[in-house]
C-alpha cells in the first residue's frame, strides 16, 4: 500500500498505532453524518480510507496554516512536514521527508482549535512515540 522513492535523504516509513483513529472510527458508526478533517495534505491514500465510510471529508494542511506563525522551542523536529499515511483504522505510516531538523513549535489546544473553528477537541492521546494525537469533533 506504501509505495515511496526514500532518496534526496528521506527516512523509509515507520509504523505506529493511533489511539485516536481508532475512537474516530468508532464514533462514526454512532453518527448519522459524520464529518472528518484531517489536519495534512490531501494524501491518496487516507482520502481512499475515508471513502469507505459515509462521511463528508474535510482536508486543512495544518502545518502550512502554522507555519506563517513565529514559533520557537528547544525540541527539534523534521524540517519538513511529517506525512502521515493511513493504512488501516488502527495504525498510521509517518514518513519524512528529510533528515534537516527546526525548532519543535509548542502549540497549545487553543491555538488548534482557533485555526479549525467548528470543531472542538472531543480526546487527546500521548502516544509512546511522544506525539500528541487530538481528536476532534464538531458540535
Amino acid at each position: 500500500m506504501i509505495r515511496r522513492d526514500h532518496t534526496h535523504g528521506s527516512h523509509p516509513p515507520a509504523i505506529y498505532k493511533s489511539l485516536g483513529l481508532n475512537v474516530l472510527v468508532n464514533l462514526m458508526s454512532a453518527s448519522s453524518k459524520p464529518e472528518v478533517l484531517d489536519l495534512g495534505p490531501a494524501l491518496g491514500a487516507n482520502v481512499d480510507f475515508w471513502s469507505r465510510y459515509p462521511c463528508r471529508l474535510h482536508i486543512r494542511d495544518l502545518y502550512h496554516a502554522f507555519a506563517e506563525q513565529d514559533v520557537s522551542d528547544q525540541p527539534q523536529i523534521p524540517a519538513e512536514p511529517t506525512l502521515f499515511r493511513i493504512i488501516d483504522s488502527e495504525q498510521i505510516s509517518y514518513e519524512s521527508r528529510t533528515a534537516k531538523m527546526k525548532s519543535c513549535p509548542r502549540h497549545q489546544p487553543r491555538d488548534l482549535s482557533r485555526l479549525i473553528s467548528g470543531f472542538d477537541i472531543s480526546h487527546s492521546f500521548l502516544l509512546r512515540n511522544g506525539i500528541q494525537e487530538f481528536l476532534f469533533t464538531r458540535g
